[in-house]
């Protein structure tokens, strides 16, 4: 058991590693998606987030062309965890 002012047991960072899922989405193809769900964003308020957000492209844990095809949280880290060991 550690006691106040023990010294911190020794670590090392062995790996990082990161994951974005699919295939980058410009803004033509969000703003499509968006305009699929009409009880949504209104359309002004849609428009505003993609101009203000300064953001070109985004990646999505949701297949914009086919909506059954998701990652979940626990995909997408262990895409990470495996491309840190690597």
């Amino acid at each position: 058991m550690r006691r106040p002012g023990d010294s911190p047991t020794p670590l090392r960072i062995a790996g990082t590693g990161s994951y974005l899922p699919g295939r980058p989405i410009d803004q033509d193809e969000v703003r499509t998606f968006l305009r699929r769900y009409p009880d949504s964003l209104s359309r002004a308020m849609q428009e505003r987030l993609l101009r203000e957000t300064g953001i070109v492209t985004r990646h999505y844990a949701l297949d914009v062309q086919d909506e059954t095809r998701r990652e979940t949280n626990t995909s997408m880290a262990t895409a990470a965890a495996r491309a840190a060991l690597e």
